[in-house]
């Protein structure tokens, strides 16, 4: 129901026994009805004639009299009849301003839309883990969503940065289109999810599978020798169990001035999977991280393209946003009724 249907419709309802009701209650839903009857006026004002405004003006102050009576003869039957003399007015000069019910729904409908389309487009993007290089942080079949505000603003139909104001910090998982595809159909390039490790400017490097940022070793520990985890060949492919060693690595994010001036690295930790099967390259890099530039990796070291395979780096202009929680996951294992592959309930609305 449109709005300008309700403001004559409540004031019926509400007089379907003038005689009982109390003044108070009269009075209260007679100034919302010439409230909505101001704003209905006032929206098509200019396409009222001046006989059709005086005559809406004479029936809204007679109104206004009746709910201005203080005298003690004063009663509900007389704000009543004033109100429905307004009301037929409105009927008369207003009656092309209603639109039906229909048309309600279709404008509700669009409006929902034009929301979503905008929350879609410029503030949140769902994305589906499709593979493995991001294990044990995002599992396959793991779906985030992508703060599409948290370094700029990006128009979506042609797919470039208007504004930008950065806030990178190593550690942190985006969203980007990979650099290497460049060369193809904007449809055709390929959204990829990692870990930034590298700021405009910095120099990384993997020693002996050791991280190094600027020439200081991000440290890691062995938390498990034997992790199982699950891997998929392609969409369609079977599932496989794997099994690798499970670290925590700390990433210096960066520096802060403490109370007495001295220097303490901020830091955050998180988790990342080595095959202990496969030959390990002994020094990767040294790489310069260009500006306006970012260096990523993956979370499982060992089955990640990423800036190590080629030296490639990603512009500021191809990051679609930072992932910053899990809102559903299907996959292996799953949960009933399913059997092995299903919801797994567990990683649900876990941060990234």
């Amino acid at each position: 129901m449109s709005s300008d249907e309700k403001d004559t419709k409540d004031v019926k309802d509400a007089r379907s026994a003038p005689t009982t009701r109390s003044i108070k209650v009269a009075r209260r839903e007679a100034r919302r009805y010439l409230k909505d009857v101001d704003v209905l006026v006032k929206r098509h004002h200019g396409r009222l004639s001046k006989t059709a405004l005086d005559d809406l003006e004479a029936a809204r102050l007679a109104l206004l009299t009746a709910l201005n009576d203080g005298s003690q003869s004063a009663s509900s039957v007389a704000i009543d009849e004033a109100t429905l003399a307004l009301e037929k007015r409105v009927e008369k000069y207003l009656s092309f301003a209603r639109r039906s019910v229909a048309a309600d729904y279709l404008v509700s409908i669009f409006q929902a839309l034009a929301i979503a389309l905008v929350l879609r487009f410029f503030i949140v993007e769902p994305y589906k883990i499709p593979s493995g290089s991001m294990i044990p942080t995002l599992l396959i079949g793991d779906h985030i969503f992508v703060n599409k505000l948290s370094y700029g603003i990006r128009l979506p139909a042609i797919d470039t940065l208007v504004a930008h104001w950065g806030g990178y910090e190593r550690g942190e998982v985006i969203v980007f289109v990979n650099p290497l595809d460049d060369h193809l159909p904007l449809l055709q390039r390929r959204d990829y999810v990692k870990r930034i490790v590298g700021l405009p400017g910095d120099t990384v490097e993997v020693r002996g599978e050791v991280l190094y940022v600027n020439g200081q070793p991000q440290p890691r520990e062995l938390v498990q020798a034997n992790f199982i985890y699950f891997d998929r060949f392609g969409d369609d492919g079977p599932w496989s169990q794997q099994r690798a060693e499970l670290w925590r690595e700390t990433i210096q994010t960066g520096v802060k001035k403490s109370d007495d001036a001295v220097d303490v690295d901020l830091t955050m930790t998180h988790e990342l999977l080595r095959d202990p099967h496969r030959p390990h390259a002994l020094l990767e890099g040294p790489f310069k991280v260009p500006e306006g530039h970012l260096f990523m990796m993956g979370d499982n070291r060992d089955n990640s393209q990423d800036s190590r395979a080629g030296s490639w780096f990603v512009p500021f202009d191809h990051v679609k946003g930072r992932a910053f929680v899990i809102w559903l996951s299907w996959g292996v294992p799953g949960s009933w009724p399913w059997g092995e592959v299903g919801i797994r309930f567990n990683r649900f609305f876990k941060g990234v």
